[in-house]
């Protein structure tokens, strides 16, 4: 698993408009795509209803711009791709996170080809987030573990209970848990419905005001 460190500010803005004139398709979205990133352009900072600083936003794509997602996600498309043209090995990206599944040789060839690509696009890969997950009841092999430890990337694969059983490691991905650990799995279940339920008991409280209520509401995204 590899999310990339500050990714989207860190995207070379004549690398993207490049990328996007190579495709017919978007031809007619060119200019208007100009119009945003063709050149710099001023990122205010207001403080107690003043304007305080004017600061120039010229590299990387923009936060809140609708197009954001899509110029950034075309412009390390060619990476991702290459992770998938390993026999044997499935590469799912979304945004700035990309899942490698697959046996361990296989999966960090894949890991090998996406990262030289991402170095010839000019992508910075120092991402404390990266890891490997070892979902298995059973220890990791030998390979993988001094595989990680070359790399230097993070292994989960759990551990030996004192009765020992080993039990896989455990993880959330994109939101998911993943492990074929049942035990941890129902954990962060259980976890997630505690937290739901508080929510719900604070959120039916009759001293709650309507507008208070809302605002809880929109920052779970109910609203």
């Amino acid at each position: 698993s590899d999310d990339l460190p500050n990714a989207f500010n860190d995207r070379n803005r004549a690398t993207i408009l490049d990328m996007i004139s190579k495709f017919p398709q978007f031809k007619k979205m060119f200019k208007f795509i100009w119009m945003s990133y063709g050149s710099s352009s001023d990122l205010l900072y207001k403080f107690e209803g003043k304007i305080r600083a004017i600061l120039k936003s010229s590299n990387g794509v923009k936060q809140g711009d609708p197009l954001a997602l899509f110029l950034f996600a075309l412009s390390v498309q060619p990476a991702f791709q290459l992770a998938n043209t390993v026999p044997g090995v499935t590469a799912v990206a979304i945004a700035d996170d990309i899942e490698i599944i697959g046996e361990p040789e296989k999966a960090f060839k894949a890991l090998d080809i996406y990262q030289k690509k991402l170095d010839e696009l000019g992508v910075n890969q120092k991402s404390p987030k990266k890891f490997v997950l070892w979902p298995h009841n059973s220890a990791p092999p030998t390979y993988l573990v001094r595989e990680c430890e070359k790399r230097k990337i993070r292994l989960s694969a759990g551990g030996q209970t004192e009765e020992g059983e080993w039990i896989g490691g455990f993880e959330v991905i994109l939101g998911v848990p993943v492990s074929l650990n049942v035990t941890a799995i129902r954990e962060w279940l259980s976890e997630k419905i505690k937290g739901h339920s508080t929510f719900f008991q604070n959120l039916l409280n009759p001293h709650l005001s309507t507008k208070n209520a809302l605002i809880m509401l929109r920052n779970v995204g109910v609203s």
